[in-house]
């Protein structure tokens, strides 16, 4: 954070360490493996792509209006929202991310607009696996849930759970019908805006 005052002694605060964030990357490339930005900014696209260069996996995080370039650069992009236990429910402080009646955080995989149905899915825990995204492969971290059109809040509309960007919130109960999970109150976390 660097503040700034002019003339008239209005005083403006800028977070603007990109540079030093790039120039301290690229001095420890040599030391590291990976590298795990936590950006949305585009203008760290050379950045990642010379890191690249210099044998380094590049790995982002971001959460809202993250750069597409820099997510298709990146060796792999992960949505903060969905990480578990990342970010706090006020509206549940002992959640237990994951288990019957608890809170997570997903992306709609599946939705039958003409059923009024689909599949939610979500991440029970983090583990070197998160590429197999196929709930069903064994060794998968990925879990996948049921959801009726019902269960969705207002402003939650179809477009939105065709779209695997969308971040939904939602409670998991066990089904009364077969061995599986169901969604509950499933409301909008982040929906990517449209030009």
């Amino acid at each position: 954070m660097r503040r700034f005052t002019d003339e008239e002694g209005n005083v403006t605060t800028k977070a603007n360490a990109d540079l030093d964030l790039a120039v301290d990357a690229m001095l420890q490339a040599e030391n590291l493996d990976s590298i795990l930005l936590v950006t949305g900014d585009g203008d760290f696209l050379q950045v990642v792509t010379a890191l690249q260069n210099r044998g380094c996996r590049v790995e982002l995080l971001g959460f809202r209006n993250v750069s597409k370039q820099l997510q298709r650069q990146v060796d792999a992009f992960y949505r903060g929202y969905l990480i578990p236990d990342l970010l706090p429910f006020p509206h549940e402080p002992r959640n237990d991310w994951g288990k019957p009646g608890s809170c997570v955080r997903g992306v709609c995989t599946k939705w039958f607009p003409d059923k009024g149905y689909g599949f939610l899915r979500f991440v029970r825990e983090i583990t070197p696996n998160l590429w197999i995204t196929d709930p069903r492969a064994p060794d998968s971290p990925y879990e996948s849930v049921f959801c009726h059109a019902n269960e969705l809040a207002d402003g939650l509309g179809v477009d939105d759970m065709l779209n695997r960007e969308t971040v939904i919130e939602f409670y998991l109960q066990e089904s009364e019908v077969d061995e599986g999970l169901i969604a509950t109150n499933v409301r909008k976390v982040y929906a990517p805006s449209h030009p």
